[in-house]
């Protein structure tokens, strides 16, 4: 299995500091983090809101069932012309 460390550190003006860890490797990026565990579960689930400013997409990834409500039919991109459609 592998290793998640979260560590959070408080500096002396009070600003405190959280880094994540998975196989001691730091995530960067982390904008939000959730540590949830409800009776259905048997363990504790960790998810991470990471910045996608660098993002590539295998168009076999993005071709995915939505929880029944479809597939992607297309991505556009907000400010560029570029707009990728799915068969």
């Amino acid at each position: 299995m592998n290793k998640i460390r979260i560590e959070s550190k408080t500096s002396e003006s009070g600003y405190t500091s959280t880094r994540v860890y998975f196989d001691d490797h730091e995530i960067t990026g982390i904008v939000k983090m959730k540590l949830e565990q409800d009776i259905t579960m048997h363990v504790p689930v960790l998810s991470l809101d990471i910045k996608a400013t660098d993002l590539t997409l295998d168009d076999q990834m993005v071709r995915v069932n939505l929880d029944g409500l479809g597939e992607i039919e297309k991505i556009i991109f907000k400010d560029d012309n570029w707009c990728r459609e799915f068969p």
